[in-house]
């Protein structure tokens, strides 16, 4: 696919009408109003074998946190996401709502994107995974002995990524997951093309970039051995998994998050909106608010038992 035709394909998948109004299961989060003041936010460098990691920590001013975060943007996104209705980025915006709420997050830019180090070229689900449990491990390092739980949201391919890094050691207790990426081969097949997907992962992993798209054959061999339900799965942290019935990047994605539960001994929640793939943030961001505090919820929790 041409730049110029990868560009339009992914602005008409994050850009979608107005949704209809929130359904009941956005009512059924419980107590989420603010109770934290907000501490300024500040930008970190996280110093990795890897190369340097940027992020930005946010975070409540006054008494323990209630949660910590790490935050995972999507393919060729940066730590502060979309923009909302033209305003704050959608993880800048969630960050200082869930700081309201007593959690500390860490947004960060992958490896090879926004402003970290790297070749964006070189990037995989593998080396993203990497950086997601190294900017956890500087996490708990920096809130030292807290015992609020850890968590990892992740939004489309960072959702993806946090069930990879989750099923290889991640150390995290609940993972929030936005329009994740469940069904590889489909999503990314939308966006290159299966054949060039197919054919760029027969090359050799670390070879030249593959024609229109960037990326090393690596990223393609990616997508080929991914498997969400396996590596959801593989761990026994709590998930909830944000669907839009309107997003083309993900389709069907409440039946693929109900056949990943069904794979799982461990909680699962699953909260399908009349949504696009940005959830509201282009052109309702008060349902993107309302998925917010769900998600505030749902990180602060008590474990079922």
């Amino acid at each position: 696919m041409k730049k110029s035709a990868l560009i339009a394909a992914l602005l008409a998948a994050l850009i979608s009408p107005a949704s209809a109004t929130p359904p009941e299961a956005l009512e059924r989060c419980g107590p989420t109003g603010p109770g934290y003041a907000v501490a300024d936010e500040r930008v970190v460098d996280i110093i990795t074998p890897a190369g340097r990691i940027e992020g930005t920590l946010a975070g409540p001013a006054d008494g323990p946190p209630r949660a910590r975060i790490v935050m995972l943007h999507g393919y060729t996104g940066s730590r502060n996401e979309i923009p909302v209705a033209k305003g704050e980025g959608m993880f800048a915006r969630a960050a200082r709502v869930f700081a309201e709420r007593g959690i500390v997050s860490l947004r960060i830019d992958f490896i090879g994107s926004g402003r970290s180090d790297g070749d964006w070229a070189d990037t995989r689900f593998s080396t993203q995974a990497r950086d997601a449990i190294a900017a956890t491990k500087w996490l708990t390092e920096m809130t030292g002995t807290s015992s609020a739980p850890l968590g990892v949201f992740g939004y489309s391919q960072g959702g993806l990524v946090a069930m990879r890094a989750a099923a290889n050691g991640g150390p995290w207790e609940r993972l929030a997951l936005w329009n994740p990426v469940l069904d590889p081969m489909a999503t990314y097949g939308i966006i290159f093309g299966e054949d060039t997907i197919r054919n760029a992962a027969q090359g050799d992993a670390a070879g030249d970039i593959v024609a229109d798209t960037r990326l090393r054959p690596g990223f393609f061999k990616g997508i080929v051995d991914a498997d969400p339900r396996a590596d959801a799965a593989a761990t026994d942290a709590a998930i909830l998994i944000v669907t839009g019935q309107r997003a083309p990047l993900v389709k069907n994605g409440a039946a693929l998050a109900n056949a990943l539960a069904e794979g799982r001994t461990a909680e699962t929640q699953i909260l399908d909106l009349d949504a696009g793939h940005d959830l509201g943030a282009i052109h309702d961001p008060a349902l993107l608010d309302q998925v917010i505090a769900c998600t505030a919820s749902f990180l602060t929790a008590e474990p079922q038992r």
